[in-house]
């Protein structure tokens, strides 16, 4: 079996059950519906949206069948998480990534049109002098996100992605889509020439859709 090795880290650690968090308030669940529906302990869900433990490939499994996310989605949000800390990173509120994966390799590929937008993703800080501390903070865990898919296709079935409003832009921009940060900063991505590429392509100060 592959491992999961993502190609650049940032420097914060954002717990996987920060996105759970999302994931489930995007569609209108609450802990204990998810517990009922994956049949386990609500205090163990609590415990993973609340960042008191860990996903585990048990549980991943679950939340796959449940939410139809996949469970290696997951995974590679746990391993992030870790290689993040074991880096020098810090943690602060979701971020990861895994340690299973098929015969072939699902790391997605993270392309920065310029370096600015890389080092912004390798430094938290970076990213908050440089839009603000929410709109910082979004576009690392934004793109952490983004890296534990194992295809441009799965993205659309992140509940937290179409609640910010993923879409692709039109006329002259038609190779573009938009997902949104904050009220007033989006992030503008393109897929690459493989499943497996994402092209990080501008944040942008936009007021409205």
């Amino acid at each position: 079996m592959a491992e999961f090795k993502p190609s650049i880290l940032p420097d914060i650690a954002f717990h996987p059950g920060g996105f759970l968090r999302e994931e489930i308030e995007a569609r209108g669940l609450s802990p204990d519906t998810l517990a009922t529906s994956m049949q386990r302990p609500a205090e163990e869900v609590y415990a993973v949206v609340n960042e008191q433990a860990m996903i585990t490939e048990e549980f991943a499994q679950d939340l796959e069948r449940v939410l139809n996310v996949s469970a290696q989605s997951w995974l590679n949000l746990v391993t992030m998480y870790y290689l993040v800390l074991e880096n020098g990173g810090k943690p602060e509120v979701p971020l990861a990534a895994a340690d299973l994966a098929d015969e072939e390799a699902t790391d997605m590929q993270l392309l920065f049109r310029t370096p600015d937008l890389r080092r912004c993703f390798e430094s938290g800080s970076r990213a908050e002098a440089q839009w603000g501390r929410p709109a910082g903070r979004q576009y690392v865990g934004v793109l952490a996100r983004m890296a534990s898919v194992e295809r441009w296709s799965d993205l659309r079935r992140l509940p937290d992605f179409r609640s910010r409003r993923f879409k692709r832009l039109e006329g002259d921009r038609q190779a573009d889509y938009s997902l949104r940060l904050t009220r007033n900063w989006r992030l503008i991505v393109r897929p690459g020439d493989t499943e497996r590429e994402i092209e990080i392509r501008n944040v942008e100060n936009h007021y409205g859709d």
